[in-house]
């Protein structure tokens, strides 16, 4: 499969022969330069500005990884960008039948080395920054893919975010991994009531803020490949309400390890600056399986979070973290 082949192959330096068996270390080299490389190249097109354009990078030394990059039009519609272009080695992960019928976002497969680009171009929108990324997946040959990427954002105008421009170069490793990801299973299963988990122990405030919850969780499982959404308290790690299910998964022991991350990471970016800051959200990508964890404002004196579960067959990540953080705006 020509898309798993190391980045060095991209970049015309053909591992083959009898020493590559020994090139594993210089694999991963070239996967993290690829991206160092890319951001650099955003970096110098920009020449202290703070995004360049379209034709600063093309002009840059960013053409060489045209074969594992994209590129992203934000200006008709941001939650169903058009590609200006796809990489031949990203269009190769894809089938032949699909690959040809790629236009939009939409039009992406899921469990392909695309769609782990296309999941995090919101954030880079949103954030007005670059987003690098690493994580594991399962392909559509069901190959566990250890990948790296970057996404840039790019500005006509200096200051609209209105195009983004990726890279990405992923690996079959199966056996080299320090803790192989969980394997959750989704089932199909008939839309159950809102589950107000335990409330025996919930305050006026808790009772407030789970109704004020209800219909927006209602409407996050109708977008597509969500199964479960919860909103959890912070404090207690406790759900207040869960809706929908994913296999077998127990929500309410998920939420407390969710809480517990959640706090810990709070508290190392508190350590980081001087200036009081909130996780906008944390992303786990599994093999088939999406977790968002997507906090809240204190709202009617309640800290808490929303944690989402998503089947990666069917989800467009982007889209799921779109609607979860419009709902956070909207409490």
């Amino acid at each position: 499969m020509a898309l798993m082949r190391p980045i060095a192959e991209a970049e015309h330096e053909v591992l083959d022969g009898p020493d590559a068996d020994d090139t594993a270390e210089q694999v991963q080299l070239e996967e993290r330069r690829l991206q160092v490389r890319a951001y650099y190249c955003w970096l110098d097109a920009a020449g202290g500005k703070a995004f360049p354009t379209l034709a600063e990078m093309e002009a840059s030394d960013f053409p060489e990884m045209l074969v594992s990059s994209f590129v992203l039009d934000l200006r008709e519609d941001v939650l169903n960008p058009q590609f200006l272009h796809i990489g031949d080695l990203l269009v190769q992960d894809c089938e032949a039948e699909t690959a040809a019928r790629i236009k939009s976002i939409a039009d992406v497969p899921p469990r392909s080395l695309l769609s782990r680009l296309s999941e995090h171009y919101l954030q880079c929108f949103s954030n007005r920054a670059p987003i690098g990324f690493e994580a594991i997946y399962s392909d559509l040959r069901d190959d566990r893919v250890k990948y790296r990427g970057i996404i840039l954002p790019i500005s006509s105008n200096g200051q609209e975010v209105d195009y983004v421009w990726g890279t990405i170069n992923g690996t079959v490793d199966a056996e080299d991994l320090d803790c192989p990801p969980q394997t959750v299973r989704a089932t199909k299963q008939r839309k159950a009531e809102p589950v107000k988990a335990d409330a025996s122990d919930n305050s006026p405030e808790h009772e407030k803020l789970a109704e004020l919850c209800a219909p927006r969780l209602a409407e996050l499982l109708e977008v597509p490949g969500v199964r479960c959404a919860a909103l959890v308290d912070s404090e207690s790690r406790k759900p207040l309400l869960i809706e929908g299910a994913f296999g077998k998964v127990d929500v309410a022991k998920l939420a407390i390890g969710c809480a517990k991350v959640l706090s810990e990471k709070q508290a190392l970016v508190g350590g980081l600056t001087d200036q009081e800051q909130m996780i906008e959200s944390m992303l786990f990508t599994l093999p088939d399986a999406f977790y968002l964890i997507q906090p809240i404002a204190s709202k009617f004196g309640v800290n808490s979070f929303i944690l989402t579960i998503a089947d990666q067959d069917t989800a467009n990540t982007a889209m799921i973290q779109f609607k979860v953080s419009r709902i956070s705006a909207d409490l």
